[in-house]
């Protein structure tokens, strides 16, 4: 009977301890995971979305446009992230009145928006022409890790149906610092790409 007892114990040993290894990676991994959802996001991840945005409108809302962007911009990630924008047209007979609005996340440690400046490019969907560029800005406070909205409006005979540009020239802060993009960005003939290159 002992030797029986001897014979089992290998089996038994290693059967025990690919049950400890399992348990221990199962505890690992979960170790992992629950960090990984606890960590924020990384300024890398927020800045992703690009401070170039295309719209169509026709009617009264705009919806954004997939683009295709051609960039020689190598610079870094810019200290803060355009969370979402959009545009709203009030036709009044002959004339429309276009208003936009962004939403900016403030992700600068230290510093604090004061004022945003952006670009509209109107372009006439059907004649593939520009049709008016507008430089919009506005005043506000923006703190560290805070988000608020800015919004302006211009008036001016515009198409029925229209490809919008979108792109932000200028970020004030409180210090007297600003940032700007390194090239400009223009749409091309198929109302879809847009390059951004130094002229």
């Amino acid at each position: 009977m002992l030797q029986s007892i001897l014979r089992e114990y290998p089996t038994t040993e290693r059967t025990c301890n690919r049950v400890k290894f399992g348990f221990v990676r199962q505890c690992l991994l979960g170790f992992v995971l629950v960090s990984s959802a606890c960590l924020p996001p990384s300024h890398a991840q927020e800045t992703r979305k690009s401070l170039v945005l295309l719209f169509h409108l026709e009617g009264t809302f705009s919806s954004e446009l997939p683009i295709k962007i051609r960039s020689e911009d190598k610079s870094e990630a810019a200290p803060f992230v355009l969370r979402n924008a959009r545009l709203e047209a009030d036709p009044m007979g002959a004339t429309t009145r276009l208003r936009s609005v962004l939403t900016i996340a403030n992700i600068d440690a230290t510093r604090r928006i004061t004022e945003i400046e952006w670009r509209l490019d109107v372009y006439d969907e059907s004649l593939h022409t520009l049709s008016v560029r507008v430089l919009q800005e506005d005043k506000l406070n923006i703190y560290s890790n805070e988000t608020a909205s800015a919004s302006a409006r211009f008036g001016a005979v515009l198409p029925d149906r229209m490809v919008i540009l979108l792109q932000l020239v200028r970020v004030s802060y409180a210090d007297g610092s600003a940032w700007a993009p390194p090239v400009p960005c223009e749409l091309e003939e198929d109302l879809r790409t847009v390059l951004c290159k130094s002229k």
